[in-house]
């Protein structure tokens, strides 16, 4: 695999690998599973007398052009990957067969979910007494962002507010990324919370928060064409699916001078004393310095964290020019960022539950600053773990019917539930 190849490798992950299935394994099924879930502060609610409201937040891509011209080009690449010699085609094609089945299906989910919710929550006749807020891409995109108060039905969110949401997306438009997939940025997101503020006040409502999305190790939420497809060329697929030849399986150690070197001074993975390749590169693609021959690092980003286009690792629709919140890489909203954002104490707004309904959103190390918050704002957090989750994790059109009159307790009767079955 080539110094570029390396470096886009992260890239391609969460490309070619559908939601229920986090890694590079498709000849295995994965287990798929949340946590069970973790009580951040002692009590699910502060005070049980407000109203509750059910935040849902459904990062699937919108089919814009775009989209469209950037998914078929990645679904080319694997069937022309397939032709070329000495290459896993059987699991290969199962690959693009996976992509191309997410590529519907997680749609398919959101959509499930969101007349869930408008039958069960935001209906006069609903038994659940709670309010709800409803954004998707494709809400953003066609200016269609709905809220409901308790016992009555979905309407648009107010002028004042939906105006922000296309002034923002307006500034996304032009992006490969953004532009079928705003709710990947994290202003979004602070969007989202600041006018859930606005429209039920913390005086009166405590919250529970849905982000339902792609993800990855370090991002709870990610879009599922991540890059521009060009990057996707048949050959770099090819290099992943490639079959290693009997001989470069078998090493010898014949021709090897004392310290374990050829001739050219490299060793039996190519690489010399140093552990750099023929191109001064170490075997992930990088220079002493940790930049690829582009002169980006691990991430993509130059020595200024600026990527390709001089645009910094959080901000690829130009929205800030200084600095970049830590943890975060580029396409997505990183787990910190989501955390510092859901903590703000600006807002003041308690969440019931949250759940990362996203590929490998467990957050592990910053179970830590949760709990070192004086005055924690989540009841309980719940999460997968790191191989995955289904595409439906809540039967939202259930609740309806289910009897319950607490949003709370009966999403975190079902999410325990799940979390028990997946053990």
């Amino acid at each position: 695999m080539n110094a570029n190849s390396k470096s886009f490798l992260m890239i391609l992950l969460p490309l070619v690998t559908p939601l229920a299935g986090c890694k590079f394994n498709f000849s295995q099924s994965t287990v798929k599973k949340i946590e069970p879930g973790r009580p951040i502060s002692l009590k699910e609610s502060r005070d049980p007398s407000k109203k509750q409201v059910l935040v849902y937040y459904g990062n699937n891509p919108v089919e814009t052009s775009l989209y469209v011209s950037e998914r078929a080009k990645i679904l080319a690449s694997f069937s022309e990957a397939a032709k070329m010699p000495n290459i896993k085609t059987s699991v290969l094609l199962a690959a693009r067969s996976k992509f191309e089945k997410d590529a519907s299906e997680f749609g398919i989910a959101v959509t499930k979910d969101v007349s869930g919710i408008r039958s069960s929550v935001c209906a006069k006749d609903a038994r659940i007494g709670a309010g709800a807020f409803l954004i998707s891409n494709a809400a953003v995109i066609n200016n269609d962002i709905v809220f409901c108060n308790p016992g009555e039905i979905a309407q648009p969110i107010p002028d004042s507010e939906s105006m922000k949401f296309a002034r923002m997306y307006s500034r996304m438009r032009n992006n490969p990324i953004y532009e079928h997939s705003p709710l990947s940025h994290p202003e979004m997101l602070k969007a989202v919370l600041d006018t859930v503020a606005v429209l039920f006040p913390t005086s009166k409502f405590e919250y529970s928060l849905v982000l339902k999305s792609h993800g990855s190790e370090t991002m709870t939420i990610t879009p599922k064409v991540g890059y521009e497809a060009r990057i996707i060329t048949p050959k770099f697929v090819a290099e992943h699916f490639q079959k290693k030849s009997e001989n470069s399986t078998l090493v010898s150690n014949k021709g090897l001078d004392k310290d374990g070197l050829e001739k050219d001074g490299l060793d039996k993975d190519g690489l010399d004393k140093d552990g750099l390749d023929k191109d001064g590169l170490d075997k992930d693609g990088l220079d002493k310095d940790g930049l690829d021959k582009d002169g980006l690092d691990k991430d993509g980003l130059d020595k200024d964290g600026l990527d390709k286009d001089g645009l910094d690792s959080i901000d690829h629709a130009g929205l800030a020019k200084n600095g970049k919140p830590e943890g975060a890489i580029a396409a997505g909203i990183a787990k910190g960022v989501m955390l510092a954002a859901i903590l703000d104490p600006a807002r003041d707004l308690f969440f019931n539950v949250v759940f990362m309904e996203s590929c490998k959103s467990d957050i592990g190390p910053l179970m830590q600053d949760l709990a070192d918050v004086p005055y924690p704002t989540i009841g309980y957090l719940y999460g997968s773990d790191l191989k995955g989750l289904a595409y439906t994790t809540v039967n939202w059109a259930a609740l309806g019917s289910s009897g319950a009159t607490s949003l709370r307790s009966w999403l975190t009767g079902v999410l325990g539930g799940a979390a028990d079955k997946a053990k």
